[in-house]
């Protein structure tokens, strides 16, 4: 389910209508939100959903280790952030590693047998991944209590952020879903404001440069000049969003 279509538009506005009628019932805002997010995330397939939930309850176990703990915190820390690598590592890098490994096993006289697997990337598996290793690390700094399994499914699974980000930080998301405030209060005129810009930018500005120029120098670079080529490679820096910009969704 991608963001600047139709079935998304649909999704959205069902979300957030009930979203809306149940902003001062957190006892089942927060259920509805989490199950209409693993809804989106398993529109590509359940196994993704699986998955994520997966990650949410690794990070809830060592997030409790990390409170409990009183020694070997470091290590502990450190074992928790190489588990939440270990699906990315496998998903994005295992062809390449077990490629090369074979290639080198064979310069050697090695006959190795090492399968090669074609796997399908996960959405957003990047952002889940880092998402779950910003929570133990704000546990392990005390610069967030330990969440609830309620809290951290929400935190781990909160639709906005799962395909595209950013990286919410804990102390600055969590928080937010313990104090919601009545729909009076939300401003909902400046958020479609911001809907709408932002997809004005992505389907106007970013899509036409994509189709016209990006696309094809990426595809097939000898057919351009160098002048297309350098303008078609994003300016380093050029792709951070500013402080606004990658700051949390303010919920309430």
């Amino acid at each position: 389910m991608l963001f600047p279509t139709g079935t998304f538009v649909a999704f959205f506005v069902v979300v957030f209508a009930v979203s809306w009628a149940l902003a001062r019932r957190a006892a089942l805002w927060k259920p509805f939100i989490i199950a209409a997010s693993y809804f989106f995330y398993a529109f590509w397939g359940w196994k993704y959903a699986l998955l994520l939930a997966g990650y949410t309850a690794v990070n809830y176990v060592f997030g409790r280790l990390l409170v409990s703990a009183t020694r070997r915190r470091g290590w502990l820390l450190a074992l928790a952030v190489t588990v939440d690598l270990l699906p990315l590592a496998v998903f994005k890098y295992y062809g390449f590693l077990a490629f090369n490994l074979s290639e080198a096993l064979g310069g050697l006289g090695v006959a190795p047998s090492i399968p090669l697997l074609q796997l399908v990337v996960p959405v957003g598996i990047s952002f889940t991944t880092f998402r779950g290793i910003s929570y133990v690390v704000d546990v392990y700094r005390r610069d967030a209590e330990r969440a609830s399994l309620l809290d951290l499914s929400l935190f781990m699974s909160f639709f906005p952020y799962l395909a595209a980000g950013p990286i919410a930080r804990t102390s600055e998301l969590l928080p937010q879903f313990s104090s919601r405030s009545g729909p009076r209060r939300i401003d909902a005129t400046r958020a479609l404001y911001l809907i709408a810009m932002g997809l004005a930018k992505k389907v106007v500005i970013g899509d036409f440069l994509a189709r016209s120029l990006v696309d094809g120098v990426f595809s097939t670079p000898g057919q351009y000049s160098s002048l297309h080529v350098v303008l078609s490679v994003p300016r380093r820096g050029a792709h951070r969003p500013d402080v606004r910009a990658s700051s949390p969704v303010q919920l309430s």
